[in-house]
């Protein structure tokens, strides 16, 4: 026969609940602070590494979320620019027809000239419509190959946010 016996464990109930709120305290600093580093590679990979930069729009758009309730600690890493999924996802951006606008210029001697812009050139003659036509937009993931990449140190840092505060309960 095999007997156990747990010294010093008549109280352990209560300490384990008092020590909650401390636990959730811990995972909340502890989720604010990966989120902030997952913010930080992520503009790492808006940088260069997985899209250059044009204007920096959407690398100045990324932002952390958090939401703490309890028994739930959470953490959102994103953007609100309209074209971030597209480069997140892929996929394809379909461009209507469009009427071209049509620019004339007068001359003193009489003469004029009537010419649309179209890519950014000027196309002599004409004017109606420019064609319907579709881009195909690679993926290009910044958010969640963050994600994967911290995955592990995520796991293993909140694993010790919560194994400090259990190890407090034993002291």
């Amino acid at each position: 026969m095999i007997t156990a016996r747990i010294t010093k464990g008549e109280n352990l109930g209560k300490k384990f609940r008092d020590s909650i709120p401390n636990i959730e305290s811990g995972v909340q600093k502890e989720v604010m602070r990966l989120a902030l580093k997952m913010t930080g590679v992520v503009m790492g990979k808006l940088s260069g590494a997985v899209l250059n930069v044009r204007t920096g729009r959407l690398r100045r758009s990324i932002h952390p979320e958090w939401e703490f309730k309890p028994g739930y600690s959470g953490a959102t890493v994103g953007s609100n620019v309209e074209y971030a999924a597209i480069h997140e996802f892929g996929g394809t951006i379909r461009f209507p027809s469009r009427p071209l606008k049509i620019y004339t210029k007068n001359y003193k001697n009489g003469e004029s000239k009537s010419w649309v812009m179209q890519k950014g050139k000027r196309m002599y003659g004409g004017g109606g419509e420019s064609k319907a036509y579709e881009l195909h937009m690679p993926e290009r993931s910044f958010l969640r190959s963050a994600l994967r990449e911290m995955t592990p140190e995520i796991i293993e840092s909140l694993r010790k946010a919560v194994a400090t505060e259990l190890q407090k309960i034993s002291q």
